[in-house]
Formats: C-alpha cells, sequence, structure tokens
C-alpha cells in the first residue's frame, strides 16, 4: 500500500449490553492522500466512530491492514502507538476534550509539550494557530467562556499543533449552528489546502457535502462510493 491513509479489508467487532457481538466495521477500504478531505456520511450507530477509531490508532483492528504516513499501525503495537498518534494524527472530537483548567493558548501548546518543545517555541507556535483561526483574542480564556463554535476552533488549533500528515474529525459541527459550522469547516479545509495534510471527517451533517472533495456512505459497517464535491467555501 501507498500513500498517507491505506486502509484495507478492517473488521471490528465488540459486544453489546446483553452479550452479543456486534461487527461495527465490515470489510472497510479506503485510501486519503495529501491535501484531501474525505467526508465519511452514515447514520449513528454506522459504524463511523469505530472507524475512525482504527485510523487514528485508538483501538486496533480484528482484521485489516492500515498504513498512516507509511507506518504499519498494526506491526507498531500497542507500544508505540501513543507517540505515532502525537506526532503523526490530530484528532477533533464533537465534545472538544479541552481542558477547563488550562488557557486556550495552554490547550494548544499541550501537544507540543508533550513532544517536548522548548517553552518559548511553543507558545509562539500556539499563538501563530490561534491567530489564524481568529482567536487571538481569547488566548489567555478558558475554555469555560468561549461558544461552542470557538471551543471547535481551539481543538483544531491543537490538533494542527505538531502539522500532523492527518487530521481526523468526528463530528466536528454536530453541535453547532451553520455560521460556527462554517468556521469549523473552513478551518479543516485551510489544513487541507496546504497540501500535505489530509482530512478526514465523519459526520451525518448533510452540510457538510459541499465542503469535501469526496464524499463516502458508510452503512451498517461497510463503506459504499459517494459523491465527488469541492472544498469551496459556502455561498
Amino acid at each position: 500500500m501507498s500513500g498517507l491513509v491505506r486502509a484495507r479489508a478492517l473488521r471490528r467487532r465488540f459486544r453489546d449490553g446483553d452479550g452479543s457481538w456486534v461487527e461495527a466495521v465490515r470489510d472497510a477500504s479506503l485510501d486519503l492522500d495529501p491535501g484531501e478531505v474525505l467526508l465519511i456520511q452514515g447514520p449513528s450507530g454506522s459504524g463511523k466512530t469505530t472507524l475512525l477509531s482504527l485510523l487514528g490508532g485508538i483501538v486496533t483492528p480484528d482484521a485489516g491492514r492500515i498504513e498512516v504516513a507509511g507506518v504499519d499501525l498494526v506491526a507498531l503495537g500497542e507500544r508505540g502507538l501513543p507517540d505515532f498518534r502525537l506526532r503523526h494524527v490530530g484528532l477533533v472530537f464533537q465534545s472538544f476534550h479541552l481542558l477547563d483548567a488550562l488557557t486556550v493558548a495552554e490547550n494548544v501548546e499541550l501537544p507540543l509539550s508533550l513532544a517536548r518543545w522548548d517553552q518559548r517555541e511553543a507558545r509562539k507556535r500556539s499563538r501563530t494557530l490561534l491567530e489564524r483561526f481568529g482567536l487571538d483574542g481569547r488566548a489567555e480564556a478558558r475554555p469555560t467562556v468561549l461558544s461552542a463554535g470557538e471551543r471547535q476552533r481551539v481543538a483544531v488549533a491543537r490538533a494542527l499543533a505538531l502539522d500532523p500528515p492527518v487530521l481526523l474529525a468526528d463530528e466536528p459541527t454536530g453541535s453547532l449552528d451553520a455560521v460556527a459550522g462554517n468556521r469549523v469547516m473552513d478551518a479543516l479545509c485551510d489544513a487541507a489546502q496546504g497540501g500535505a495534510t489530509g482530512v478526514l471527517v465523519v459526520s451525518h451533517d448533510d452540510r457538510l457535502r459541499s465542503r469535501a472533495d469526496r464524499v463516502t456512505q458508510m452503512v451498517d459497517g461497510r463503506l459504499h462510493d459517494g459523491l465527488d464535491a469541492t472544498c469551496l467555501s459556502p455561498a
């Protein structure tokens, strides 16, 4: 396999509340290239989040292969995955996962600190990203005083702190109104338009179709070819 993300015949199952097996992802294969925004749509429970967790190295597949930036995640193993995720995969969640005890700037600096950046350089990088996303005036604020759209943009800035080749976003606009959702998608598309980062978004939000380069459907754990689109600003 070659390219930024290449997944082949992924399978993942788990036990539900009554102890029976549920196959969340079934024989799923996909490609993601640098500079591409791929949208995977599907209803709740279709396996989208599980697929994203597989691609991000958060969970391991029961079967299949995953390569991200040329690294075989299955072969890498549990011990190598945390450092790989830190440096190669940016994760954006619907619930933001910001730390309320830290300022906005400190939240963005967190991956840099984990990667042992010099504190001064980390602060400079954080301020540059916050300015890029129109949040430079919020650097010293706590996440609790931000709007949902602002918090999501902080989450995107944090995900991009180490310039990861892959950005994975799980329902990034699910709790946002149209204006805030568009600003978050602006940030995701902007990350891809640099040409080095591939962006994969999973969502049931139909508003995102026109913002992606490619759309794929997920139903009952299986991927189906979708629609072509363009990462353009909304009309």
